[in-house]
């Protein structure tokens, strides 16, 4: 059962993973659908030819500065039983440090970042809080397109350099107050992993997850009640999957001018994903037992036999963002449920606007 819990967790991070790639596919416009005429109010992003669609696009100025809190939690629901796995809090700031034609480049400056006093012994939530602490005092340099859309960590080997010294040294400290950790865990494995991962702008940018939550819809453009379905053969390289995407969107007639603004607006969308457990098995089995001790019993053999038991993994992304008129992200949320026999795992992840200065010339 322990080699069943091991590989059904494992599994799942891959699964959501599969899941998350989806969530950042450019969204395809579908038949029109009527919406409440409540939310149909003058903004300067909705065509009135069209008012169905809308674009997501950010018209930052030079100088301009917001502030956001963002919240990481994962959660285990078994028999109706939750259970908070990990929560981590992080105050960061993003300030416009040039604008063209073609972009803009941006100051990701964090200001502070904190494991839940409940989860202080939680090694990923220690891990998520000493990458992210590691960057205090470092300018990340965040270039995007004209339309907001982030396409570069331009000091992503900076980044990078900072945040793996500091992961090396929290498995380092780890090991030697529980040295039976070993025993189980390979610990030179574990180290050259987060090497491997973090000598690629990919990597790096996969670590600053709030920022991929927060401008993954910038550049597209949704149509109210659009809806997609696609079934995708398992390769040799990835798992078979189905998926299901909608997205819905409104424009925000707000009477609260400090916080909200008239033509603010919001995009819901969800993706639902299957994925049969016989394709991704084999995949897994292999990168798993390179990193765990052969000596527990858990051969790749052993892992791939124990994943074919779990017939379907099904993964739902259900996000909801909230813009303010001029493409600054308000709220955004993305929560991945993701199911497996009697497992279910909760990912959510929120970033908050704390206050902003625009306009600063």
């Amino acid at each position: 059962m322990k080699h069943l819990i091991t590989a059904i967790a494992c599994l799942m991070a891959a699964a959501a993973a599969v899941a998350a790639s989806t969530h950042h596919s450019p969204a395809t416009p579908a038949q029109d659908a009527d919406l409440p005429d409540s939310i149909m109010v003058d903004s300067p992003f909705v065509d009135e030819d069209s008012a169905a669609v809308v674009p997501v696009v950010g018209c930052y100025e030079l100088h301009d500065t917001t502030a956001y809190v963002a919240m990481s939690q994962e959660s285990d629901v078994t028999d109706g039983d939750t259970t908070v796995r990990y929560r981590v809090d992080t105050n960061f700031k993003l300030a416009v440090a040039d604008s063209t034609d073609d972009g803009y480049t941006l100051h990701l400056l964090v200001q502070s970042c904190k494991a839940a006093p409940e989860c202080a012994d939680n090694f990923k939530a220690r891990l998520h809080e000493a990458g992210i602490s590691a960057l205090e005092g470092c300018k990340v340099v965040v270039a995007t397109d004209y339309a907001g859309q982030v396409t570069e960590i331009k000091n992503w080997q900076e980044v990078g350099q900072l945040q793996l010294r500091a992961y090396e040294r929290l498995i380092d400290s780890t090991f030697a107050a529980r040295p039976e950790i070993g025993k189980i865990v390979k610990r030179d494995a574990m180290k050259e992993l987060y090497r491997k991962t973090l000598a690629t702008e990919e990597g790096v940018r996969g670590t600053l997850a709030a920022l991929e939550v927060m401008f993954a819809n910038h550049g597209n453009q949704f149509t109210a009640g659009s809806e997609e379905r696609d079934t995708v053969a398992a390769t040799a390289d990835s798992p078979g999957y189905t998926l299901t995407r909608y997205a819905d969107y409104g424009v925000i007639d707000s009477t609260d001018t400090e916080t909200e603004f008239d033509g603010d607006y919001f995009v819901l969308g969800n993706v639902s994903t299957v994925i049969d457990g016989k394709d991704i098995a084999p995949l897994l089995a292999g990168a798993i037992s390179g990193l765990v001790n052969q000596q527990k019993g858990l051969s790749a053999k052993k892992i791939e036999a124990e994943m074919k038991k779990v017939k379907q993994i099904e993964v739902e992304n259900d996000s909801k963002s909230f813009y303010y008129y001029n493409g600054w992200p308000k709220i955004t949320m993305l929560t991945t449920t993701t199911t497996m026999g009697p497992l279910k795992r909760i990912k959510a992840q929120m970033v908050a606007s704390t206050s902003f200065s625009w306009g600063n010339h």
